[in-house]
């Protein structure tokens, strides 16, 4: 029998319950045409008086309520102690309705196809939670696993920033894996740019028009860029304010700092984490984890579990951030020496080359030139390297 799938997904795909089944603190549960209304004061009293009026202030109160569940203690332990995911499931024992649901955000219909839906689980999991900790809870998911279907190992796909979690179980459970194939599908191996702009405070908030236009309904991002035209430099506050209250929650989290490349991670950590001993402790220990992921991929494979490496290149990282100047997926920082310093740089984006043979597992890794983190998996490519990969 081939082994049983078992997906570790992205921030993007993880229901984080808070108290209730019912409701979930992530994704968050936004009434946006309540929220447009709220604002219709504001935006009035902006037209008529070309002033802020408010709406920077209301944006970030916004950003405050969506991410004030997941607050941490200067230990780095949540404030919140209603926080919970609900238990690794197989595709088979949803409904249909939930199984749809999983199939758009997760589209890996073919795989089930081919394997069965009862041999493909979800690991469901918080993604503000300590990785180290997430870690130890994907360990016994996969033994339970193994148990309920009588197996000695599974395939485990991780898929954008799951990979702080895979990475954990993987350094705890080296010597004793239960992997027959390790995918990593566009996942920030080491690190994010974007995590390292929030704590250093770097984004250039000048090109705020440029990163609605890429993220927002075309009509939505026209109204921001039309109420900035009026009142200049409004959109730049509103981003400076809403990052702001971004930055405040996760300087506590580990699982932010786990997104830290080891290239920004030393001074960043001596900086912030000064008198946090008890924080910085934790992100230490991740951090040692993240360096030594090169060399613990290689024994791995070397021990006979088939490793592979799906990521982007040739986009730039994110409109706001320094890494709109190399050549990066939106999570994948494949232009980090701690992991991978492949990257050629020359004056073109567009010119950038990929030198595969100092990549980590050259052999192993396969670039998907533009091809966003977002696209990923919706790419006919990636879809079927995937499913050739974990059914074969």
């Amino acid at each position: 029998m081939k082994s049983p799938v078992l997906i570790v997904p992205g921030i993007g795909f993880c229901k984080v319950f808070n108290g209730s089944e019912e409701a979930t603190a992530w994704p968050p549960a936004l009434n946006e045409d309540a929220f447009m209304k709220s604002l219709g004061l504001r935006l009035g009293k902006m037209a008529l008086f070309r002033k802020d009026s408010g709406f920077s202030d209301a944006l970030a109160q916004m950003a405050q309520d969506i991410f004030s569940p997941f607050a941490a203690d200067e230990t780095g332990a949540h404030i919140n102690n209603n926080l919970f995911a609900r238990a690794a499931c197989s595709f088979a024992s949803l409904s249909e309705e939930e199984k749809t649901a999983q199939f758009r955000l997760l589209p890996v219909q073919k795989i089930c196809e081919q394997i069965g839906e009862e041999n493909v689980f979800v690991f469901p999991y918080d993604f503000s939670g300590d990785p180290l900790e997430n870690g130890k809870k994907l360990a016994a998911c996969i033994d339970e696993i193994c148990t309920s279907r009588g197996c000695e190992n599974i395939s485990l796909l991780c898929v954008g920033c799951g990979s702080t979690v895979v990475n954990a179980y993987l350094a705890e459970n080296e010597t004793a894996n239960r992997l027959d194939q390790l995918v990593f599908c566009f996942s920030p191996l080491n690190g994010s740019l974007l995590l390292s702009d929030l704590l250093l405070d770097s984004f250039d908030y000048r090109k705020s028009a440029s990163f609605l236009c890429s993220v927002m309904k075309q009509e939505d991002a026209g109204m921001f860029i039309d109420l900035d035209r009026m009142i200049p430099g409004l959109l730049e506050n509103v981003f400076d304010k809403v990052f702001t209250v971004v930055r405040d929650l996760f300087l506590n989290l580990p699982a932010a700092w786990a997104l830290c490349p080891s290239d920004d991670y030393e001074d960043l950590a001596e900086e912030l984490l000064a008198d946090k001993p008890l924080l910085k402790s934790r992100t230490d220990a991740f951090d040692a984890v993240r360096r030594a992921l090169p060399a613990l991929l290689q024994k791995l494979q070397n021990d006979g579990v088939s490793v592979h490496i799906l990521a982007g290149s040739a986009l730039p990282f994110f409109a706001l951030s320094k890494s709109s100047d190399v050549v990066s997926d939106r999570l994948v920082n494949t232009s980090s020496a701690a992991l991978n310093d492949s990257i050629e740089e020359t004056a073109d984006v567009a010119g950038y080359a990929i030198d595969e043979t100092k990549a980590c597992l050259p052999a192993q890794t396969v670039y998907f030139p533009g091809v966003s983190h977002m696209q990923a998996l919706k790419n006919e490519q990636v879809q079927a390297l995937l499913t050739q990969i974990l059914t074969n």
